[in-house]
Protein backbone atom coordinates (compact mmCIF):
# COMPACT_ATOMS: atom_id res chain seq x y z
CA UNK A 1 0.00 0.00 0.00
CA UNK A 2 1.14 3.66 0.10
CA UNK A 3 0.05 6.86 1.61
CA UNK A 4 0.17 10.58 1.20
CA UNK A 5 1.51 12.39 3.87
CA UNK A 6 0.29 15.42 4.30
CA UNK A 7 3.02 18.92 5.18
CA UNK A 8 0.76 19.84 7.97
CA UNK A 9 2.03 16.75 10.12
CA UNK A 10 5.18 18.50 10.44
CA UNK A 11 3.75 21.05 12.38
CA UNK A 12 1.31 19.14 14.68
CA UNK A 13 1.35 18.83 18.26
CA UNK A 14 3.83 15.07 17.69
CA UNK A 15 6.00 16.91 15.44
CA UNK A 16 8.28 17.31 18.37
CA UNK A 17 8.18 13.49 19.06
CA UNK A 18 9.95 12.57 15.57
CA UNK A 19 9.95 9.11 16.82
CA UNK A 20 6.14 8.90 17.44
CA UNK A 21 5.63 11.06 14.00
CA UNK A 22 7.84 7.99 12.05
CA UNK A 23 5.40 5.19 13.74
CA UNK A 24 2.23 6.78 12.76
CA UNK A 25 3.84 7.40 9.24
CA UNK A 26 4.69 3.79 8.94
CA UNK A 27 0.81 2.75 10.08
CA UNK A 28 -0.56 4.54 7.29
CA UNK A 29 1.83 3.19 5.10
CA UNK A 30 1.06 -0.35 6.98
CA UNK A 31 -2.67 0.63 6.56
CA UNK A 32 -5.29 -1.02 4.49
CA UNK A 33 -8.16 0.77 2.34
CA UNK A 34 -10.15 1.06 5.76
CA UNK A 35 -7.49 2.62 7.41
CA UNK A 36 -6.52 -0.49 9.75
CA UNK A 37 -3.61 -2.03 10.93
CA UNK A 38 -4.17 -5.21 12.12
CA UNK A 39 -1.02 -6.18 13.79
CA UNK A 40 0.90 -6.49 17.03
CA UNK A 41 3.58 -4.13 18.23
CA UNK A 42 5.76 -6.60 17.50
CA UNK A 43 4.99 -7.24 13.99
CA UNK A 44 5.25 -3.72 13.27
CA UNK A 45 8.99 -3.49 14.79
CA UNK A 46 9.67 -6.72 12.64
CA UNK A 47 8.24 -4.81 9.09
CA UNK A 48 9.30 -1.52 9.88
CA UNK A 49 12.54 -2.36 11.77
CA UNK A 50 12.00 0.05 14.68
CA UNK A 51 12.63 -0.67 17.94
CA UNK A 52 10.05 -2.51 20.14
CA UNK A 53 10.43 -0.10 22.46
CA UNK A 54 10.01 3.05 20.09
CA UNK A 55 6.84 1.76 18.65
CA UNK A 56 5.19 0.97 21.74
CA UNK A 57 6.18 4.29 23.24
CA UNK A 58 4.51 5.32 19.87
CA UNK A 59 1.04 3.93 19.62
CA UNK A 60 0.68 4.82 23.78
CA UNK A 61 0.67 8.13 22.81
CA UNK A 62 -0.80 7.73 19.54
CA UNK A 63 -3.80 6.21 21.64
CA UNK A 64 -3.98 8.56 23.93
CA UNK A 65 -6.06 11.92 23.92
CA UNK A 66 -4.50 14.90 22.42
CA UNK A 67 -6.41 18.29 23.29
CA UNK A 68 -3.52 20.12 20.94
CA UNK A 69 -4.87 17.81 17.90
CA UNK A 70 -6.25 19.47 15.10
CA UNK A 71 -9.85 17.13 15.04
CA UNK A 72 -11.09 16.52 18.14
CA UNK A 73 -12.74 13.13 16.91
CA UNK A 74 -12.34 10.67 19.32
CA UNK A 75 -10.75 13.23 21.64
CA UNK A 76 -7.88 13.92 19.15
CA UNK A 77 -6.58 10.40 19.39
CA UNK A 78 -4.70 9.01 16.37
CA UNK A 79 -5.51 5.42 16.26
CA UNK A 80 -7.96 3.37 18.27
CA UNK A 81 -8.62 -0.23 19.03
CA UNK A 82 -10.14 -2.35 16.49
CA UNK A 83 -11.50 -4.32 18.97
CA UNK A 84 -11.82 -3.60 22.97
CA UNK A 85 -11.32 -7.10 23.66
CA UNK A 86 -7.60 -7.30 22.40
CA UNK A 87 -4.44 -4.97 23.33
CA UNK A 88 -3.36 -4.88 19.41
CA UNK A 89 -5.00 -3.80 16.08
CA UNK A 90 -5.23 -0.39 15.24
CA UNK A 91 -7.65 2.02 13.11
CA UNK A 92 -6.34 5.23 12.09
CA UNK A 93 -8.57 7.80 12.85
CA UNK A 94 -9.88 10.54 10.06
CA UNK A 95 -8.13 8.17 7.81
CA UNK A 96 -10.65 8.07 5.18
CA UNK A 97 -11.38 11.92 5.04
CA UNK A 98 -7.57 12.38 4.83
CA UNK A 99 -7.68 9.50 2.01
CA UNK A 100 -10.32 11.44 0.31
CA UNK A 101 -8.47 14.66 0.29
CA UNK A 102 -5.62 12.57 -1.15
CA UNK A 103 -8.35 11.78 -3.94
CA UNK A 104 -9.52 15.32 -4.63
CA UNK A 105 -5.65 16.30 -4.97
CA UNK A 106 -4.83 13.66 -7.68
CA UNK A 107 -8.16 14.41 -9.43
CA UNK A 108 -6.59 18.07 -9.71
CA UNK A 109 -3.28 17.11 -10.42
CA UNK A 110 -4.52 14.57 -12.90
CA UNK A 111 -7.62 17.73 -14.59
CA UNK A 112 -4.60 19.52 -14.46
CA UNK A 113 -2.04 17.76 -17.02
CA UNK A 114 -4.93 16.81 -19.38
CA UNK A 115 -5.94 20.57 -19.65
CA UNK A 116 -2.04 21.28 -20.12
CA UNK A 117 -1.66 18.53 -22.75
CA UNK A 118 -4.33 19.79 -24.28
CA UNK A 119 -3.34 23.68 -24.66
CA UNK A 120 0.29 22.39 -25.76
CA UNK A 121 -1.62 20.26 -28.50
CA UNK A 122 -3.55 23.47 -29.31
CA UNK A 123 0.10 25.81 -29.39
CA UNK A 124 1.66 23.04 -31.84
CA UNK A 125 -1.25 23.33 -34.18
CA UNK A 126 -1.27 27.03 -34.32
CA UNK A 127 2.69 27.23 -34.99
CA UNK A 128 2.20 24.25 -37.84
CA UNK A 129 -0.73 26.64 -39.47
CA UNK A 130 1.46 30.08 -39.19
CA UNK A 131 4.73 28.47 -40.40
CA UNK A 132 2.86 27.05 -43.52
CA UNK A 133 1.29 30.50 -44.07
CA UNK A 134 4.37 32.08 -43.98
CA UNK A 135 5.87 29.64 -46.20
CA UNK A 136 3.46 30.37 -48.58
CA UNK A 137 3.84 34.04 -48.30
CA UNK A 138 7.58 33.60 -49.04
CA UNK A 139 7.24 31.78 -52.01
CA UNK A 140 4.61 33.98 -53.35
CA UNK A 141 7.03 37.04 -52.94
CA UNK A 142 9.66 35.17 -54.34
CA UNK A 143 7.28 34.57 -57.53
CA UNK A 144 6.81 38.39 -57.43
CA UNK A 145 10.52 39.02 -57.23
CA UNK A 146 11.45 37.16 -60.05
CA UNK A 147 8.29 37.72 -62.61
CA UNK A 148 8.08 33.77 -62.74
CA UNK A 149 5.74 31.24 -61.36
CA UNK A 150 6.05 27.86 -60.34
CA UNK A 151 5.83 25.44 -63.22
CA UNK A 152 2.56 23.57 -63.49
CA UNK A 153 3.06 19.85 -62.83
CA UNK A 154 2.44 17.19 -65.48
CA UNK A 155 -0.76 15.49 -65.05
CA UNK A 156 -0.42 11.51 -64.78
CA UNK A 157 0.34 9.90 -68.33
CA UNK A 158 2.79 12.23 -69.52
CA UNK A 159 0.33 14.84 -70.84
CA UNK A 160 0.75 18.68 -70.35
CA UNK A 161 -1.84 21.24 -71.89
CA UNK A 162 -0.29 23.55 -74.86
CA UNK A 163 -0.32 26.85 -74.67
CA UNK A 164 -1.89 29.27 -77.01
CA UNK A 165 1.73 30.42 -78.27
CA UNK A 166 2.97 26.78 -78.47
CA UNK A 167 -0.36 25.94 -80.43
CA UNK A 168 -0.01 29.17 -82.89
CA UNK A 169 3.45 27.45 -83.38
CA UNK A 170 3.04 24.18 -84.30
CA UNK A 171 -0.15 25.54 -86.90
CA UNK A 172 1.91 27.94 -88.84
CA UNK A 173 4.03 25.03 -89.42
CA UNK A 174 1.44 22.69 -90.85
CA UNK A 175 -0.49 25.37 -92.60
CA UNK A 176 -3.52 26.59 -90.03
CA UNK A 177 -4.35 29.79 -89.60
CA UNK A 178 -3.96 32.10 -86.55
CA UNK A 179 -7.43 31.83 -86.17
CA UNK A 180 -7.79 28.41 -86.28
CA UNK A 181 -5.29 27.59 -83.86
CA UNK A 182 -7.10 29.87 -80.69
CA UNK A 183 -10.19 28.15 -81.86
CA UNK A 184 -8.17 25.13 -81.26
CA UNK A 185 -7.12 26.31 -77.80
CA UNK A 186 -10.11 27.62 -77.03
CA UNK A 187 -12.15 24.33 -77.55
CA UNK A 188 -10.09 22.16 -75.81
CA UNK A 189 -8.89 24.50 -72.77
CA UNK A 190 -12.95 24.69 -71.67
CA UNK A 191 -13.94 20.77 -72.07
CA UNK A 192 -10.67 19.98 -70.08
CA UNK A 193 -8.54 18.52 -73.05
CA UNK A 194 -10.60 15.74 -73.73
CA UNK A 195 -11.13 13.81 -76.91
CA UNK A 196 -14.87 12.59 -76.50
CA UNK A 197 -14.93 11.00 -73.21
CA UNK A 198 -11.03 10.49 -73.09
CA UNK A 199 -8.37 12.56 -71.85
CA UNK A 200 -5.84 13.81 -74.92
CA UNK A 201 -2.36 11.87 -75.28
CA UNK A 202 -1.06 14.04 -78.40
CA UNK A 203 -2.07 17.52 -78.89
CA UNK A 204 -0.30 17.98 -82.00
CA UNK A 205 -1.92 15.02 -83.62
CA UNK A 206 -5.44 16.23 -81.92
CA UNK A 207 -4.37 20.20 -83.91
CA UNK A 208 -3.42 18.40 -87.40
CA UNK A 209 -7.18 16.32 -87.22
CA UNK A 210 -8.77 19.89 -86.67
CA UNK A 211 -6.84 21.36 -90.09
CA UNK A 212 -8.21 18.26 -91.85
CA UNK A 213 -11.37 18.82 -90.59
CA UNK A 214 -11.02 22.85 -91.04
CA UNK A 215 -10.04 21.58 -94.58
CA UNK A 216 -13.66 19.93 -95.14
CA UNK A 217 -15.66 22.26 -94.03
CA UNK A 218 -14.05 24.83 -96.42
CA UNK A 219 -14.02 22.31 -99.24
CA UNK A 220 -18.14 22.03 -98.42
CA UNK A 221 -18.16 26.13 -98.04
CA UNK A 222 -16.54 26.27 -101.39
CA UNK A 223 -19.77 24.32 -103.09
CA UNK A 224 -21.02 27.03 -102.90
CA UNK A 225 -18.82 29.45 -105.15
CA UNK A 226 -16.76 29.06 -108.04
CA UNK A 227 -13.85 30.71 -109.41
CA UNK A 228 -10.16 30.69 -110.66
CA UNK A 229 -8.51 31.97 -108.07
CA UNK A 230 -5.00 29.70 -106.87
CA UNK A 231 -6.01 27.77 -104.62
CA UNK A 232 -8.70 25.87 -106.01
CA UNK A 233 -9.64 22.39 -104.87
CA UNK A 234 -11.13 20.80 -108.03
CA UNK A 235 -13.52 23.23 -108.83
CA UNK A 236 -13.62 24.18 -104.97
CA UNK A 237 -11.87 26.94 -103.24
CA UNK A 238 -9.85 26.70 -100.92
CA UNK A 239 -10.55 29.46 -97.66
CA UNK A 240 -7.22 28.38 -96.01
CA UNK A 241 -5.41 29.75 -99.65
CA UNK A 242 -3.19 32.74 -99.49
CA UNK A 243 -3.88 35.04 -102.76
CA UNK A 244 -0.99 36.28 -104.79
CA UNK A 245 0.07 39.99 -105.79
CA UNK A 246 -1.38 39.18 -109.40
CA UNK A 247 -4.92 37.67 -107.95
CA UNK A 248 -5.64 41.01 -105.40
CA UNK A 249 -4.39 43.22 -108.68
CA UNK A 250 -7.39 41.47 -111.05
CA UNK A 251 -9.70 41.58 -108.11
Amino acid sequence: MFAKIFKQMYHSSIAEHYKTRVVFMDMLVLADQEGVVDMTPESISAITRAPLEDVTEALKILSSPDPASRSMAHEGRRIKLIDSQRLWGWAIVNYKKYRNIRSSDLLRESNRIRQQRKRDKARSSRDVTVRHAKSRQVEAKAEGDTGTKKTPRTPRGGFAPPSIEEVKLAAAKIGLPDTEAVKFHAHYESNGWRVGKNPMKLWMAALTGWKLRANENGTKTGNKRSGANEGVVGEHKNPYAIPNAGDEKRS
